[in-house]
């Protein structure tokens, strides 16, 4: 259940082992870690050859953009770059280590980590800071950009301190599967645990689990359903759900209840993939005053991808919200993008390494803006 454009092995972030990749894709999926508990104990057991695995990826991408006006906090051109390593370890094919922490300018955060057990019935339960399953991009992809086919995230699911408005992390504990029904996958995850604050600087702030009880962060709980064909992981449907409570640092809002809906459809037709994904997000402002408010809005994206060699991949995304006008809650994130049309292309480099370029149309910070991005990518070793 994940993708990237190349043939090659990686450890998926939902088991932890080394599985090989489609045309298009590559395992990688939700919470990954090393607990301090699970760490020591995977490190001081007595191993034979054989019971310990371990993989280690890192991944780096630097990017150069130009838009034809400032936005927010962003010049009109400017250049980021980070690494995002990537830790997984498996034990006595019972146990699951994974771990990820982003390095790049002033970010320096650990965001994931878990220690995983399968149990009798073939789940496996986690516990640590994971990734939700609120829509399908966090359980297909992670935060190094070599993996999806583009450079950045539709607007609805961006990690939360880049404009994100629904949580793409918890902390706590989830609860992954799989079922065969004849020629049908049927795959389910749930998870119970700590979800974002609204903070007072614009953006949600995720639990930190170097800096736990900084802020303050109440219940999500979380679930998925999905289903492909068992020779056929890549052509998938699924719907999610969440209830998130999140308490709110932001002027005179107490706390926003959240509930979130969706579903999500991946199908190739005549060699091009479409993926699409449908959000519906109700919200339940609490003020500090005492009075409340209810409101809602709706997001939706499309985005084909054209193969038209090992080498080159086209690809687009219309991503769009409707009914946003009067949105307290997300008058509170300028930086989510609130609508987009972009193009852009994919061209492998070498089996680990790619550039990408994108022009883009879009509306943040409540401004119209042109953008143009270049972003090299790649996996190490």
């Amino acid at each position: 259940m994940m993708y990237c454009c190349l043939a090659w092995a990686m450890p998926s972030p939902r088991t932890g082992k080394l599985m090989p990749s489609a045309p298009r894709a590559v395992p990688l999926v939700p919470p990954t870690a090393f607990l301090a508990a699970g760490t020591l104990a995977v490190s001081i057991a007595p191993a034979e050859a054989g019971d310990l695995k371990e993989d280690f990826i890192a991944l780096p991408e630097a990017s150069l953009y130009f838009h034809n006006h400032s936005t927010g906090t962003a010049p009109e051109h400017g250049s980021d770059a980070l690494v995002d390593f990537f830790l997984s370890a498996e034990y006595l094919r019972q146990w699951r280590l994974l771990s990820e922490v982003v390095v790049g300018g002033e970010e320096r955060d650990l965001e994931r980590l878990m220690v995983g057990h399968i149990d009798s019935d073939g789940n496996l339960i986690w516990g640590g800071r994971y990734h939700t399953a609120l829509g399908q991009w966090n359980f297909k992809f992670h935060h190094g950009a070599y993996l999806q086919t583009t450079i950045h995230r539709p607007g609805i699911i961006e990690w939360e301190d880049e404009g994100g408005v629904i949580p793409a992390h918890a902390t706590g504990v989830s609860v992954d599967g799989q079922r065969e029904i004849n020629s049908r996958a049927l795959g389910y995850s749930v998870g119970l645990g700590l979800g974002p604050e609204l903070g007072n600087q614009g953006k949600l702030v995720a639990y930190d689990l170097l800096n736990a009880g900084a802020r303050q962060h109440d219940v999500a709980l979380i679930g998925e359903l999905t289903s492909h064909a068992r020779d056929n992981p890549f052509d998938d449907t699924g719907v999610f759900a969440g209830y998130i409570t999140i308490p709110s640092q932001a002027v005179d809002i107490h706390r926003v209840q959240q509930t979130v809906v969706g579903a999500f459809i991946n199908q190739t037709l005549d060699a091009v993939l479409w993926r699409a994904t449908l959000f519906y997000v109700a919200d339940a402002l609490t003020f500090n005053g005492g009075g409340e408010r209810s409101e809602s809005f709706t997001y939706a994206y499309l985005q084909p991808e054209y193969v038209y060699n090992a080498i080159w991949t086209y690809y687009g995304r219309w991503e769009r919200s409707f009914g946003v006008g009067n949105n307290i809650y997300l008058k509170q994130i300028p930086s989510f993008v609130t609508e987009r049309i972009l193009i852009g292309t994919r061209y492998q480099l070498r089996v680990n390494q790619a550039l990408k370029v994108e022009l883009a149309n879009m509306e943040q910070y409540g401004q119209h803006f042109l953008s143009a991005e270049a972003q090299w990518s790649a996996s190490l070793p």
